[in-house]
């Protein structure tokens, strides 16, 4: 079986720069994924921080606490932490698909290894076959030498 070296390589050069683009993709979309948990992080310590202003605001709010300002800052201070849960739990949900995302990367990355190094197995492949053609011609050249040599020797030695 004859094997073309050259489509060889070429076809795993292909495969390795599809390889490639792929982990310039995956890792553009970790990038937001990652910028996505960021944000979600933030909006969820934002919702905390109000929290914490609202109570620390009331104990120093001039003319002291009342009951009306302790419901109104008790109904708030509920609101907000149905938004902190919400915000919670979007952060999660960033944080896991920031999480898929990178495993995507990774795989990405083990797959451009594997395609880099089919690349580098083809082009010692191809190379062994090249300098093993050079071999066979240079011991076919020799032995041609040889012969050629033996023959005029043999046609010198005759007797005339």
């Amino acid at each position: 079986m004859d094997i073309d070296w050259k489509l060889l390589v070429r076809v795993r050069e292909q495969q390795r720069t599809r390889a490639q683009q792929r982990v310039v993709s995956e890792r553009e979309a970790a990038q937001v994924a990652q910028a996505r948990v960021n944000e979600a992080r933030d909006a969820w310590q934002h919702e905390v921080d109000a929290r914490s202003s609202l109570w620390s605001d009331l104990e120093t709010a001039p003319g002291g606490l009342d009951m009306a300002s302790l419901r109104q800052a008790s109904a708030w201070s509920r609101t907000l932490d149905g938004r902190i849960l919400t915000a919670a739990a979007a952060a999660q949900q960033a944080h896991q698909a920031a999480q898929q995302q990178q495993q995507q990367l990774d795989d990405s990355r083990r797959a451009l290894r594997g395609a880099a190094g089919g690349v580098h197995k083809a082009e010692q492949m191809r190379d062994r076959v090249r300098a093993d053609g050079v071999r066979l011609q240079t011991t076919r050249m020799d032995e041609a030498v040889e012969e050629s040599a033996s023959q005029a020797w043999a046609l010198g030695r005759e007797p005339h």
